[in-house]
C-alpha cells in the first residue's frame, strides 16, 4: 500500500513522533545543519526559526528535527497553528498535547488566561516544542511568549512564511528554507512519488524531465504532481501518450498548489496584495530601486512593500554579477498571481496572451490598472471603442528591434493617441517613434515616472503640466534640442544622458531635484543650476563644449558627487561646494590648475589631466587620489591622510 503524507497536512499533535514523508530527499543535510545549532545550552531557553515560502518543506524539516531530538526532553509537542482555530483553542491544544487528554475539558476564559496557564504549567520543564505554521504576531504573543517559564535546556522551533513574525520571538537563529537547488534531489523526489522507484521507465524519461522543470525545485509541487501522475503509470503501450495527455490537465493539480501558496497572499493588506500582483506581472528581474520607484509612484511608499513581501517569502532579492539587487520570485508564486488576475481581478495585462484575453472584455477595460504590451500588438476591436482608461496606473510599451507591419487592427500608437489616461502614474515607452507625446498621455497630473529613453524622433516634450512628475528619463533622445522643466517642482531625478543636440537646459528652482545626468550632452555650452538645494549627484562628463561651470555651483549645499570626466574644454573651476565627497576630473585635458577646500572629499580622480600644473586640495577625509597621467604636474599640495594613494 502506498504511504505518503503531504507537508501541508495536519498531524496528530499528541503523538510523540511526527509522521514525515517516507522518502526524505535532501532532508538529512538540512536536518543535520539545523540540529547542530540546537545543542542544549543549559543556560536559557533557545528559540529557532524556519522561514520560507509555502510548500518548500519547512514542516517536513521541523518534523524530522522533532523526531530526532524529542527523546532528549522531559516533554515534547509538535503544535500546528491551524488557521481555522482561535488562539484559545490553540493554547488548549498545546496544554493537552504536553500533559495529556485529561486536560481536554479544561476551561480557558480568554487568551490572557491561557497565557497564564501555559506559563504556570510549563514552569521549569525542559521541553522541545515546535510551533508550526505561525503567521501572525498575535500567535507569537499567545503561544510563544508564555513559554519563557520553560526550563533552561528547552528548545522551541517556530516555522513561518513570514520572517518578521519569527523575529518577534527574538530567535537565536533563523534558517532560510529554500527550494531544491540540486536537480538530482528534485528528480529523486519526483520519481519516488510518480513511480515508487529511483528511475523512470526509459520511455517516460523525457516527459518526466519536463514536469520536473515545471516544478521549479518546490518539494510540494514535486510530491503533489508526482502523486497525481502515479495513477497514469501503467505498463501498457499507451503509457507515454497518457502521460502527455495528463500534463495538459494538470491545472487542477496546480490549483491545489496555488491554494497552499495563496495563504501568504491572503494575509496581505490591500495595497500589499496589489504590489505583489504588480511584481508578478511587471517587475520580476527588475532592479530593487526600480521596484521601489514603481511602488512609490503608485502607492506613495515603496521600500516598505519590498520589505514586507520579502519578509513573507513571497519575493527574493538576488545579487547580480554587477552587484545590482534584482527582484526574484518562484515560478509557482508568479503563476499563482497571474492566475488570480486572469480568474478574478482581470485588471492587468503583461503579455500578448493576457492582452488578447482581457482587452476584448469591455468591462475589464474600464478597471484596467496595468498594461504592458509591444508597440506592434494589434488591439482587439472592442478596445478601439474605448475612449478612456480611468483606472490605468501603469503603462509600458515595448518597441521591437525590427520593423513590423500591422496587417489589421489598431496598434498602440493609434489606440493611445486619443485615449485619455487621467490616472496614469508610471509611463515607460522607450524607443518610441512619435515626434511628441500623445495627448491622452500628458493629461494625467498624477504621473510620477516618465521614461522615453531612446525616442530619437522627439524634438520637444510637452511636460510643463505634469506637476507631480518625480522621475524623467529622456536619455538618448538625440534630436531633443531644448528642455523646459522649471515648472516641475516635484522632480527628483532627471536623466538627459546622450542628448547630443541639447544646447540649453532650464532647471533653475527645482527644489526637490536630487540626481541630474547630462553626460554626453556634447554641445551644451551653458547651464543654469541655481536654487537646487537638494541636488546630490551631478554628471556632466563628456560635455565637450562646456568651457566653464556657473559660479552658483558653490551654493549647491547638498552636492556630494560631481562628475566632470572628459570635459575637454574646461580650463578652470569656480569655488566648489564643501559637501563634495567625490570629484571626477579625469581626462579634462585643458584644465591647468585646481584649488579647492573640500573637507568631506573622499575620492579625487585627476587621471589623464595632461595640462594640469598645480593641484592644491584641502581634504581631510581623502581616501583615494589618482594623479596618474598628469605629465605636467609641478606642484601637489593635499592635506589629510591618504591611506589609498595612487
Amino acid at each position: 500500500m502506498r504511504r505518503w503524507v503531504s507537508s501541508e497536512e495536519e498531524m496528530r499533535g499528541n503523538e510523540k513522533t511526527s509522521e514525515v514523508i517516507d522518502f526524505p530527499i535532501g532532508l538529512e543535510e538540512r536536518v543535520h545543519e539545523i540540529s547542530t545549532h540546537m545543542g542544549r545550552s543549559g543556560s536559557s531557553l533557545q528559540c529557532f526559526g524556519l522561514v520560507g515560502m509555502g510548500g518548500v518543506g519547512k514542516t517536513t524539516i521541523a518534523k524530522s528535527v522533532y523526531n530526532r531530538l524529542h527523546v532528549e526532553f522531559e516533554k515534547a509537542c509538535f503544535c500546528l497553528s491551524t488557521r481555522a482555530k482561535g488562539l484559545v483553542d490553540m493554547q488548549k491544544k498545546l496544554i493537552c498535547d504536553l500533559f495529556g487528554e485529561t486536560y481536554k475539558g479544561m476551561d480557558i476564559e480568554d487568551v490572557e488566561h491561557g497565557k497564564r496557564m501555559l506559563k504556570e504549567k510549563l514552569k521549569g520543564i525542559n521541553a522541545l516544542i515546535v510551533l508550526d505554521d505561525v503567521d501572525t504576531g498575535e500567535q507569537v504573543e499567545a503561544l510563544y511568549f508564555p513559554l519563557c517559564s520553560l526550563g533552561r535546556e528547552s528548545v522551541v522551533i517556530i516555522t513561518s512564511r513570514d520572517n518578521g513574525v519569527v523575529k518577534l520571538a527574538q530567535p537565536k537563529k533563523i534558517f532560510d528554507v529554500k527550494e531544491f537547488a540540486n536537480r538530482k534531489h528534485s528528480e529523486r523526489l519526483f520519481y519516488w512519488h510518480a513511480f515508487l522507484k529511483p528511475e523512470p521507465p526509459p520511455h517516460l524519461k523525457e516527459v518526466s524531465g519536463k514536469v520536473i522543470d515545471a516544478c521549479g525545485g518546490l518539494p510540494l509541487s514535486l510530491e503533489v504532481i508526482g502523486a497525481h501522475l502515479y495513477q497514469y503509470n501503467d505498463d501498457d503501450d499507451d503509457d507515454e501518450r497518457t502521460w502527455n495527455e495528463a500534463l495538459r490537465y494538470l491545472k487542477e493539480v496546480g490549483k491545489k498548489i496555488f491554494r497552499a501558496l495563496r495563504i501568504s497572499f491572503d494575509g496581505l493588506d490591500r495595497n500589499e496584495r496589489e504590489a505583489f500582483l504588480d511584481i508578478c506581472c511587471f517587475l520580476i528581474g527588475r532592479k530593487e530601486e526600480t521596484a521601489c520607484r514603481f511602488f512609490e509612484s503608485c502607492y506613495g511608499i515603496g521600500r516598505t512593500y519590498i520589505r514586507v513581501l520579502k519578509s513573507k517569502s513571497l519575493i527574493t532579492i538576488e545579487e547580480s554579477r554587477n552587484q545590482r539587487r534584482l527582484i526574484g520570485m518562484h515560478d509557482h508564486l508568479r503563476d499563482m498571481g497571474r492566475a488570480i488576475i486572469r480568474d478574478e481581478e482581470r485588471n492587468r495585462v503583461w503579455d500578448e496572451e493576457s492582452a488578447q484575453d482581457i482587452l476584448k472584455d469591455e468591462s475589464a477595460l474600464s478597471k484596467l490598472r496595468g498594461l504592458s504590451i509591444r508597440s506592434d500588438f494589434r488591439f482587439p476591436k472592442e478596445a478601439g471603442k474605448c475612449t478612456s482608461l480611468p483606472n490605468l496606473r501603469i503603462l509600458e510599451v515595448k518597441v521591437p528591434d525590427y520593423d513590423t507591419t500591422i496587417s489589421q487592427g489598431l496598434c498602440a500608437n493609434e489606440i493611445l493617441e486619443n485615449m485619455r489616461c487621467d490616472g496614469l502614474r508610471w509611463l515607460k515607452w522607450r524607443n518610441a517613434k512619435f515626434h511628441d507625446l500623445p495627448d491622452g498621455l500628458v493629461c494625467s497630473t498624477y504621473l510620477r515616472v516618465l521614461d522615453l529613453r531612446g525616442s530619437s524622433n522627439l524634438t520637444s516634450v510637452r511636460i510643463a503640466s505634469l506637476s507631480n512628475l518625480q522621475h524623467l528619463n529622456l536619455s538618448r533622445c538625440t534630436n531633443l534640442t531644448s528642455v523646459r522643466i522649471d515648472s516641475l517642482s516635484n522632480l527628483q531625478h532627471l536623466n538627459l544622458f546622450y542628448c547630443t543636440n541639447l544646447t540649453s537646459v532650464r532647471i533653475a528652482s527645482l527644489s526637490n531635484l536630487q540626481h541630474l545626468n547630462l553626460c554626453h550632452c556634447n554641445i551644451l555650452k551653458s547651464l543654469g543650476i541655481a536654487s537646487l538645494p537638494n541636488l546630490q549627484h551631478l554628471d556632466l562628463s563628456c560635455c565637450w563644449g562646456l568651457k566653464h561651470l556657473p559660479e552658483e555651483i558653490a551654493s549647491l549645499r547638498s552636492l556630494e558627487q560631481l562628475i566632470l570626466g572628459k570635459c575637454t574644454s574646461l580650463t578652470s573651476l569656480p569655488f566648489l561646494p564643501t559637501t563634495l565627497k567625490e570629484l571626477n576630473l579625469e581626462r579634462c585635458w585643458s584644465l591647468r590648475s585646481l584649488k579647492a577646500s573640500l573637507p568631506k572629499l573622499e575620492r579625487l580622480q585627476l587621471w589623464g589631466c595632461g595640462a594640469l600644473e598645480t593641484a592644491e586640495v584641502d581634504a581631510d577625509s581623502m581616501r583615494e587620489f589618482d594623479l596618474s597621467g598628469c605629465q605636467r604636474l609641478k606642484e601637489v599640495d593635499c592635506t589629510g591622510g591618504l591611506p589609498s594613494f595612487r
